[in-house]
């Protein structure tokens, strides 16, 4: 039900496969290590702000200073190298506070994977996620444009060895046009993270007739001007071209994320 109503609100998911046929539905319990560390940093971050905010001005440089800490003491990575890393932290998160003591019963009826990511390994997993955690965070809160880290120094310390549980997942495959696309479900909460195909005659019509539209809007007001100023009549064929160009592009790069979406699990 939450996969079926995942793809029946896509705009450009084909009909074909809003009443998918399974191939295969798969429960998996997949073992993550739940770290407990210390992440520390002294960071310099360079952007550039218009204080000013006039037609005039233009964005200074600046640069946002920050040292400090912060504990991350139920951190989850996950402990199977069969499972993309990109494709665990879109999954998650997952509750911790909610793990029990293991029993055999929970097994019945789901597969399991076994650990195979050692503790040195989940260190440096830990780490680098808890450095994306840090520098998204800073991120958000520098106000400004062209945004970029020139200055880092972390250190990351075990505050004491990783637990390890086990987390449920649903895997569901199914078939469209002769290939194979997975979908993953967080047994815990829900959230799906799916690989799904694009319908590419409507998206494309999409992005064409946004790009034909786009060019009529901006060769309207060119002409506007160019009838109160005709200064400006040489700008309009050149903005037409460029308003063309940005649809293309668009559709070109939307196109590429999409390609991206897919699963390589197989």
């Amino acid at each position: 039900g939450l996969i079926r109503g995942r793809l029946k609100r896509g705009a450009f998911v084909p009909k074909e496969i809003k009443n998918f046929k399974t191939e295969s539905l798969v429960g998996v319990y997949i073992p993550y290590h739940i770290n407990d560390i210390v992440y520390r940093d002294t960071v310099s971050i360079e952007y550039y702000y218009d204080e000013v905010k006039s037609k005039y001005s233009k964005p200074t440089r600046h640069v946002y200073n920050m040292s400090g800490q912060c504990h991350f003491d139920r951190l989850t990575t996950d402990a199977c190298m069969n499972l993309n890393n990109e494709l665990s932290y879109r999954v998650e998160p997952y509750d911790v506070t909610e793990i029990v003591p293991f029993e055999e019963e929970y097994l019945l009826g789901f597969y399991s994977d076994i650990p195979d990511v050692d503790y040195d390994d989940a260190f440096i997993h830990a780490s680098n996620k808890a450095r994306d955690a840090v520098m998204n965070e800073l991120f958000d809160k520098v106000q400004g444009t062209k945004k970029k880290i020139i200055i880092s120094h972390p250190t990351t310390e075990m505050v004491s060895e990783p637990l390890l549980a086990l987390f449920p997942m649903w895997f569901l495959t199914y078939k469209y046009q002769g290939e194979l696309y997975t979908c993953i479900v967080n047994g815990q909460t829900g959230k799906v993270v799916a690989g799904i195909p694009l319908a590419k005659k409507k998206f494309t019509s999409f992005c064409i007739t946004l790009a034909i539209v786009s060019t009529i809007v901006a060769v309207g007001i060119s002409v506007f001007l160019a009838i109160s100023q005709p200064q400006f009549l040489i700008y309009i064929f050149i903005l037409a071209l460029s308003q063309l160009g940005v649809g293309i592009a668009g559709f070109r790069s939307a196109k590429r994320s999409l390609m991206r979406s897919r699963s390589s699990i197989t």
